[in-house]
């Protein structure tokens, strides 16, 4: 009879200890009966919002760690299993609830909890559950943590769990001075980071806030890049892949492009830019700088004088594109108001290979979108046209891009083309002019702007922003009677790669 009992009893501690040994005392049975039960049901992520789990269309979250808890006390605790299923045995009754959590593997921080450590990933509970109780589903809902370092000098937030998938890496653009709170790049952004962690689009999505805080963006270009590549290096410690995909909005993809460059071994082999004026901008807020003395560009957020027409910076970047793009590249603007999303020019958006002369020897991939420039990585839903261009991107770059949509080109929209050039000497004054020989109008002195940039031959950089129709053979007067000829493409930004002199 004691042999009997003694079996019983390892019966009963067996049972209980199924799906995790918690150490915890079981509670007093909620009906005295002594029975035990069991409670299953399914872990899941609620892709269609409606709180039921539905296979066809919810995504079953592996390796969540499901709690069984009365009151204060846990009762049990398992993981769920490769189909989100998991199963608990527990006293019968009722008053139960299901906790889910998923510690982070790495130490993260918590903008919640204002903590760091290994923080819970999923939020997810059930309660009022009865044992015994089969399809007790529990939804789960991924929770924005922040794998940056601890002093916030840059952030890398990520929602949920990290999962052996590829990864997306988000870049936010130019940010203005805030009197408000910080805000994360998945608030410039929309929604695009959840749509791209779902059954359909399977992606570890991040978002990387290159400086924290609300002052800015105040630095340079290379300042930032570096903090990417930092990024780029935790991401890939914590996924094991050696490469990701990046979609970078506007000033975003100057950071992208520039961290490639400094980079010995880039990160980068597909990146998407949105509203990025790769070869330059002139108007940066309200006002248009091209008025403006040369002094001025030096004032406020050093990133401004980089990212105009002419500037050293814009030159190292996109005379050798070899160095600063991936293989899969594609730009993406909008035409909101017709040759412009409201700031970046189409002719600047979309970015060519050069020959010496000006003339376009390859263009690289460009579409337009009917959006403004604040607007257009505001994504909403998965039937976006912006969404779409982006999921064609990631699933087979470039190749699968232009099947879903054909490139196009500038001259469609009517731009304002920029056309950047290097003199071998200081011209005298009155000079340097151009003049474009189709249409015969002539672009003088006043017109050719400079910031005294000079290439690292120490060539003196100029840039000039000509009228939509201009085409073909220009001549650049760098002295009376003195000339150089280049080659012109209609609504096409583009640089002259050789130096223009004797």
């Amino acid at each position: 009879m004691r042999l009997l009992v003694i079996i019983a009893l390892l019966f009963v501690a067996t049972t209980f200890c199924a799906c995790g040994d918690t150490g915890d005392p079981l509670p007093t049975n909620t009906n005295g009966s002594g029975q035990v039960g069991n409670i299953t049901g399914t872990v899941f992520k609620d892709e269609d919002g409606d709180g039921l789990y539905d296979p066809s269309a919810d995504t079953a979250l592996q390796g969540v760690t499901v709690g069984l808890w009365q009151g204060s006390e846990r009762v049990a605790v398992c993981n769920s299993d490769g189909t989100g299923s998991y199963s608990l045995a527990a006293p019968v009754g009722d008053g139960y609830t299901l906790e889910l959590t998923m510690p982070s593997e790495v130490e993260c921080y918590d903008p919640q909890a204002d903590i760091w450590g290994h923080c819970n990933t999923v939020n997810g509970r059930n309660v009022g559950v009865a044992c015994p109780g089969d399809g007790q589903d529990v939804a789960a809902g991924y929770r924005m943590l922040n794998y940056g370092p601890k002093g916030f000098l840059w952030e890398l937030w990520h929602a949920g769990p990290v999962f052996d998938r590829p990864d997306v890496v988000l870049v936010h653009g130019y940010r203005f001075v805030s009197l408000g709170s910080d805000g994360r790049c998945d608030k410039q952004f929309g929604r695009l980071d959840d749509l791209l962690q779902t059954k359909e689009d399977t992606y570890n999505a991040w978002l990387f806030e290159f400086e924290h805080g609300s002052w800015g963006t105040l630095d340079r270009l290379e300042v930032y890049a570096d903090r990417l590549d930092e990024a780029l290096e935790v991401i890939g410690q914590l996924t094991g892949n050696r490469t990701c995909s990046v979609i970078a909005h506007s000033l975003g993809g100057f950071v992208v492009r520039e961290s490639m460059v400094r980079s010995e071994t880039s990160h980068v082999d597909k990146l998407l830019t949105l509203a990025t004026p790769h070869l330059g901008i002139q108007q940066v807020g309200p006002v248009d700088l091209r008025w403006l003395l040369d002094w001025s560009y030096r004032v406020g957020p050093k990133a401004r004088p980089e990212v105009i027409p002419g500037s050293r910076f814009l030159w190292d970047l996109n005379s050798d594109l070899a160095k600063s793009l991936p293989q899969d590249f594609a730009s993406v603007t909008g035409y909101s108001e017709g040759h412009t999303d409201g700031l970046v020019e189409v002719s600047s958006a979309s970015l060519v290979q050069s020959n010496a002369d000006g003339s376009v020897a390859q263009q690289l991939y460009f579409a337009g979108v009917d959006r403004s420039h604040p607007d257009i990585n505001n994504i909403r839903d998965t039937s976006d046209e912006v969404f779409q261009l982006i999921r064609r991107f990631l699933s087979g770059g470039v190749a699968s891009l232009s099947e879903y949509r054909p490139s196009e080109k500038p001259s469609d929209y009517a731009g304002h083309p920029y056309v950047v050039f290097a003199l071998e000497e200081e011209p005298p004054a009155g000079f340097p002019e151009v003049i474009v020989v189709e249409t015969g109008r002539t672009y003088g002195s006043s017109d050719v702007f400079t910031q005294n940039d000079e290439t690292e031959e120490g060539y003196k950089l100029y840039a000039v922003q000509l009228r939509p129709d201009d085409a073909g053979e220009a001549r650049v007067y760098y002295a009376p009677g003195r000339f150089s000829t280049i080659q012109v493409t209609q609504g096409q930004s583009t640089m002259v790669t050789r130096p223009i002199g004797e």
